[in-house]
């Protein structure tokens, strides 16, 4: 994304099973539930997503088929979806063992397939990463979960770095004085401080 100004802005955990539904799509472009208006073809403040395998993925497993940019250069932003089959000779299917990486922007076409042999499954885990310049992206409220339990767990056990990509106030942001020390400790009893402290010490 060319900054380490970046959010986090969603965290999905997909599992998928063969014969549960037929999992064919249309080759589309994600964009469209992840900002309110259209990608930048120049890639100013793109948005990316992440697959990371939880299971093993061959061609039975119902991987994700991507069709390469040289492919779709020409293709309108505007345009989202495609008609089913148009570029299935053009895709590329994405498998790798546990522990594989993908990542891709959100105007890159892509599509969910099928599982070709039963008894299989699929287990990923999804993340949106998205710079911060641009308030009209995104697609979940981290807030909307700040009441759980486990939030609370986690944000005390992250570091520095890791709550700043959910969109926690690094230190040195003008948010930090004695008050919101006080009181941000107040909520998350376990979170060592130290670093927000210092920031506003200094």
């Amino acid at each position: 994304l060319g900054t380490k100004e970046i959010d986090l802005y969603k965290g999905e955990l997909w599992a998928k099973y063969a014969g549960a539904i037929n999992y064919d799509q249309f080759h589309h472009r994600d964009y469209r539930n992840h900002t309110i208006v259209v990608p930048r073809e120049d890639n100013t403040n793109a948005q990316m997503t992440t697959f990371v395998l939880l299971s093993d993925v061959g061609p039975h497993d119902g991987p994700t088929k991507v069709v390469p940019i040289e492919h779709t250069r020409d293709i309108p932003i505007g345009t989202a979806r495609t008609k089913f089959g148009d570029m299935f000779d053009k895709e590329v299917s994405i498998e790798g063992p546990a522990g594989s990486l993908m990542v891709y922007k959100t105007d890159v076409f892509h599509r969910g397939s099928n599982f070709t042999a039963p008894g299989h499954s699929r287990f990923a885990i999804l993340t949106d990463f998205k710079t911060r310049q641009w308030r009209w992206q995104g697609k979940l409220a981290w807030p909307d979960h700040a009441e759980k339990n486990v939030w609370n767990e986690a944000m005390a056990k992250m570091s520095v770095r890791q709550r700043d990509l959910f969109g926690f106030p690094p230190p040195g942001s003008d948010y930090w004085n004695a008050q919101t020390l006080r009181d941000v400790q107040s909520r998350y009893p376990e979170m060592d401080m130290t670093p927000y402290r210092v920031s506003v010490a200094a």
